[in-house]
């Protein structure tokens, strides 16, 4: 039983730390400046700038954004 209890605590603590591992470039709608977040966003402040899935590190979002074409400018 305490086996159990014990893997459930772990699982809970370390559940919200595998699901921050995601990066998305977002561009800001008023100012066009393009930035790196690590939660996903639905709004009309913000702009998805990639469709595809989120990246892993905040270095490979990084590198996308400057590859991003409205983002370089």
């Amino acid at each position: 039983m305490k086996t159990i209890l014990g893997c459930v605590i772990t699982a809970a603590l370390f559940t919200p730390a595998i699901a921050a591992a995601e990066f998305y470039v977002v561009q800001d709608a008023k100012s066009k400046k393009c930035m790196v977040i690590d939660k996903p966003v639905a709004n009309a402040e913000v702009k998805l700038m990639t469709e595809d899935k989120p990246f892993a590190t905040r270095e490979a979002a990084e590198k996308a954004m400057k590859d991003i074409g409205q983002c370089a400018r």
